[in-house]
């Protein structure tokens, strides 16, 4: 089975259900579903590269947001699969490197604080996350969790 690396290091766990909604892969976000797995990341967490490819796109999340995107298109053992990390700072001259599955791309940005202003009237926080989607040929997403080192536990110092 073709895995991938786990993008965040530390791996502090899934977010799951916090008071905006899940971040587990298929959630509904209303008329529409999550695209993604979301992964626990504390704001300057080093978000790693899930497989080797070239970084071919480097963005925004949203219109207007200063919050970052990373798209990276695989070569090698990957080819065919294409990754979307979002909330990520991206290191600089990271856009159209070659990169390998476990290189540095930058850092887990604060998308929690970003929502929470956004959305003032909202009760309850979001939990801070890195956004993973993965595309293979198809023009769809799969579940990354699929893709993922079998048996990640969450570190119990990590937890709070």
């Amino acid at each position: 089975m073709l895995r991938i690396h786990v993008p965040v290091r530390p791996f502090r766990g899934y977010r799951g259900m916090d008071s905006w909604g899940s971040g587990n892969f298929g959630a509904s976000r209303g008329g529409r579903a999550h695209k993604g797995l979301d992964l626990i990341t504390v704001v300057g967490d080093v978000i790693l590269s899930p497989i080797t490819g070239t970084v071919d796109h480097i963005g925004i999340a949203y219109a207007g947001a200063s919050l970052g995107s990373i798209h990276i298109e695989g070569t090698g053992e990957h080819a065919g699969m294409r990754i979307k990390l979002l909330y990520v700072l991206p290191d600089p001259g990271i856009g159209g490197r070659r990169v390998k599955a476990g290189d540095r791309l930058g850092e887990a940005q604060d998308v929690a604080s970003y929502w929470a202003a956004k959305e003032p009237g909202h009760t309850g926080a979001m939990t801070n996350h890195l956004h993973i989607e993965t595309w293979l040929t198809e023009p769809q997403a799969v579940s990354p969790a699929q893709y993922l080192p079998e048996g990640l536990v969450v570190s119990p110092d990590l937890t709070a």
